[in-house]
């Protein structure tokens, strides 16, 4: 494993090491995986990957495990900030860092590509013997927690959105996942393990960028693709099959509600004028 820590501050987990094991610490420790790994703490084990943000507070152990072997060689494969306590002292944003027990905030992907590049940032001052070092390196810290800070406000308080750019392009990506996988179970609870963001979130991105739910646009997802399937020449009962509904009469209502009359009757009508 390659560290980096001059200061104490920062570990890079490489793939050339994949387990870290450490005890208890005076440290707050925050832990931010780029792939996925088995985490072990003392009240409990999970799997966390790209999306997560993990917290161990100063008295707990804990291993982070490379999870599989399709890792390159030398790719930097976590992160691990080291904070202590006093470093937030006189910090409006410092409470989320100093309170609660360990654990793991489920964000999405696209949060972590922030941190990616802060972090080299700050790995890069560390690694370095410039002018006002030490005063770099602590601004880069501080910048990288009060983006923490700002991540987890995100997910506790969706409507009061701190980075919409971020939140349009995750909306995208769940959008592009629904176009191509309309066919599968797509449950608000589903996707929002696909994607590690709260239900409560996954809804307020829709209503924001969609205008709809999640469950209204996999609907009308589904109800075009078996129009379209329709009109290819398919008959109504393989369309709906392959447009990924559970059963006929879910398609009848909703094509009902969309153009005021039965399939067959719709049909029956467009392939007589």
């Amino acid at each position: 494993m390659s560290t980096v820590r001059p200061h104490g501050h920062v570990f890079r987990l490489v793939s050339s090491k994949p387990a870290f094991h450490t005890g208890p610490s005076k440290y707050i420790r925050i832990i931010i995986p780029l792939e996925s790994h088995r985490l072990i703490l003392s009240r409990e084990e999970s799997l966390v990957q790209q999306g997560d943000i993990i917290k161990v507070k100063p008295d707990d152990p804990f291993s982070l495990i490379l999870n599989g072997e399709n890792v390159a060689v030398e790719t930097t494969t976590a992160y691990i900030y080291e904070f202590d306590p006093s470093f937030f002292d006189g910090m409006e944003w410092g409470e989320p860092f100093l309170t609660g027990d360990s654990g793991v905030l489920r964000t999405s992907a696209p949060t972590v590509m922030n941190y990616i590049g802060l972090t080299e940032i700050l790995i890069n001052e560390i690694e370095t013997n410039r002018l006002f070092k030490d005063d770099l390196v602590h601004y880069n810290l501080k910048i990288i927690c009060i983006h923490l800070y700002r991540t987890r406000r995100n997910y506790d308080q969706p409507d009061e959105t701190t980075n919409s750019t971020e939140d349009a392009i995750l909306f995208e990506t769940i959008t592009n996942y629904i176009n191509a996988h309309y066919q599968e179970t797509l449950t608000n609870k589903e996707l929002s393990k696909l994607f590690y963001v709260s239900e409560k979130k996954l809804t307020t991105l829709f209503k924001k960028y969609g205008k709809m739910t999640p469950q209204k646009f996999v609907a009308a997802r589904r109800l075009k693709v078996a129009i379209d399937f329709i009109r290819d020449g398919l008959s109504i009962t393989e369309a709906v099959g392959q447009a990924g509904y559970k059963n006929y009469s879910t398609f009848y209502r909703q094509f009902v509600k969309n153009f005021g009359e039965s399939p067959d009757d719709y049909f029956n009508r467009k392939n007589h004028v």
